[in-house]
């Protein structure tokens, strides 16, 4: 593969970064991290502006953040993030200061953990999803609860059976909801009846890692092969696209390509470092687990030849560019970053750490990932 040109690394932000954001006018890119703030750049010179931290005892991770749609030329540009905790800040990026906070609770006004936050299109609504699988509708503007989604129609779909780590919203319809999560579902949710109308099965999602272009929905699979994954919303049955990303070409065509014996010792220890991270007498965010466990799994490995295969990336996040042709992802194993111009690999690079998020402009020109403590690299897309 060709290396892809990158942009000067963001070296500032040595912390883990969980999120990213482009602001509307790519101007200036988002940083949620692991002690709690949000961390903002100027895209063009790399500089910090501000580094902003919510009023909370108790920091946790910024687990998603995203700006808010820009609606006006007066309009402050708007961050909201999301912590694990489910404690949900905006801030206002001009003056870095806190706009407002919230505690995301369920019905019995517990707090709830919440790991991702979207916008509709025009910002008057976001959503969040949760370690109890419910999705909550909120107003912007009011921070007022409009719904929850929890259940399926009753016939092919139940909603979600655990933890919510991705959404996207069709891009043609604010009524059309996509989240994703643990239980290895993708739901279809339309807001105009209040439940799930659609589901896809057998993905493994464990980050943001989805995202819908000109109906067309990606998802990045946390698995050893057919981590990317594009569906035709017109008729979601099969996936239009499969492709693996390991550093070999010749290993992308099948699995039958592997020996049966390394494919199941790599099985095994993918399913066992799933179920310890599931541990529901754990109190820890067992995304967080998952990260610490990345950097050591093929170390891990009993031989060099378990190891060369373990160089299939797992995908943490990916996200389109300005059309369904062009995309991106990342993620933990082999940590390669791949992007994809008119539906074909454009080139690879390779950051000094897992990458657990992704971002792109809304003007689809730029891209950028973050993750395990390696910065932020921004790259042209456009």
């Amino acid at each position: 593969f060709q290396p892809y040109p990158l942009r000067p690394l963001i070296k500032d932000a040595e912390e883990v970064l969980y999120s990213l954001s482009f602001s509307p006018d790519s101007q200036m890119i988002a940083a949620g991290a692991g002690d709690g703030s949000v961390q903002l750049y100027n895209v063009a010179s790399g500089r910090r502006l501000f580094k902003m931290q919510s009023a909370t005892s108790k920091p946790a991770p910024v687990t998603s953040l995203q700006f808010k749609p820009k609606q006006s030329a007066i309009e402050p540009q708007l961050i909201l993030a999301c912590q694990s905790t489910g404690v949900l800040t905006t801030y206002n990026s001009f003056k870095g200061q806190t706009v407002t906070q919230m505690q995301v609770v369920n019905e019995n006004q517990a707090p709830v953990e919440t790991y991702v936050v979207k916008f509709n299109q025009d910002g008057s609504n976001f959503v969040t999803g949760s370690k109890d699988g419910q999705i909550r509708v909120y107003d912007t503007q009011y921070s007022k609860l409009m719904m929850t989604l929890k259940e399926g129609n009753g016939k092919d779909t139940a909603g979600h059976s655990n933890r919510v780590f991705a959404m996207a919203y069709n891009d043609k319809s604010m009524n059309i909801l996509y989240t994703g999560g643990w239980d290895h579902t993708v739901q279809v949710w339309d807001m105009r009846v209040h439940h799930s109308v659609y589901s896809l099965h057998d993905v493994s999602i464990f980050g943001d890692s989805m995202d819908v272009r000109q109906e067309t929905l990606m998802i990045g699979n946390y698995n050893y092969q057919n981590q990317i994954q594009l569906f035709d919303l017109r008729n979601p049955v099969e996936p239009i696209l499969k492709e693996s990303l390991t550093w070999e070409e010749e290993k992308q065509e099948t699995v039958a390509d592997f020996d049966p014996d390394e494919l199941k010792k790599l099985e095994e220890i993918n399913e066992k470092l799933v179920e310890e991270v599931q541990n529901p007498d754990d109190e820890e965010l067992q995304e967080k687990r998952l990260h610490e466990q990345d950097e050591q799994k093929t170390a891990e490995l009993p031989n060099q030849e378990d190891a060369d295969l373990y160089e299939a990336t797992m995908i943490y996040d990916c996200k389109f560019g300005k059309t369904a042709t062009t995309f991106f992802a990342g993620g933990s194993g082999g940590r390669q970053v791949r992007v994809y111009k008119q539906g074909k690999v454009a080139g690879v690079f390779r950051p000094d750490g897992a990458v657990y998020c992704c971002a792109a402009s809304a003007d689809g020109r730029f891209g950028a990932v973050a993750g395990n403590k390696f910065g932020i690299q921004a790259f042209v897309l456009e």
